[in-house]
């Protein structure tokens, strides 16, 4: 692959400026849309940048940025580009900080309701539905459901749990694609309900 066949064309590229007007001008100096296996990338042309900048008079793009050094990046920004665009990079990223949370499994659920309840705790004084409610919920397990494709079941030590998954996690499902999907079933264990409060009094 010769790469300089593929450069942008300075006298094309003012041309095209002149003719349309556009605020932004998206160049190829050696980029490539994703990552492409076995084709060895092409230092990015700094020269070819400089030339078309110093042409058209507008901040550059680089489309296809994935991959590039951070050198390179420099190089660029100083050259003219004022914008990249590096979707292959950050698609590897989320996939792999998504992958790393599902590879621990479904206890993942759990620590983040714990965490959630953390924020709110009772004992710091946050005395009120939300911090009362989520302390209600002692587990969540997810399995696959008998009549629909996923059971949530969530076990409360207070009934006041419910308004953590009614007036929460229902408004998230209801009216959603997956709403036929999910069933939720939340009860409260054991034979008494274990106080939260003594008491509540309004702020004077």
């Amino acid at each position: 692959m010769h790469w300089p066949d593929y450069y942008t064309d300075v006298g094309e590229a003012k041309r095209f400026v002149e003719e349309t007007g556009v605020d932004y001008l998206a160049i190829s100096v050696g980029i490539v849309h994703g990552v492409i296996p076995g084709l060895k990338p092409e230092p990015l042309a700094i020269e070819r940048t400089l030339e078309i900048r110093d042409a058209v008079g507008i901040p550059l793009v680089l489309h296809g940025a994935s991959g590039i050094p951070e050198n390179e990046v420099l190089a660029a920004c100083a050259a003219g580009v004022h914008k990249f665009n590096a979707d292959t990079d950050l698609r590897h990223a989320f996939r792999a900080g998504i992958e790393a949370v599902w590879a621990k499994g479904d206890y993942q659920l759990e620590g983040a309701m714990a965490e959630g309840r953390t924020r709110i705790p009772i004992e710091s004084g946050q005395e009120g539905i939300h911090s009362i409610s989520a302390a209600a919920i002692d587990q969540v397990n997810i399995s696959a459901g008998e009549k629909r494709a996923v059971r949530i079941e969530i076990e409360l030590n207070n009934s006041a749990g419910i308004f953590q998954v009614d007036d929460l996690l229902a408004t998230k499902i209801r009216d959603t694609p997956i709403a036929d999907d999910i069933e939720v079933v939340a009860e409260v264990s054991g034979e008494s309900e274990k106080r939260l409060l003594t008491g509540f009094r309004l702020p004077g």
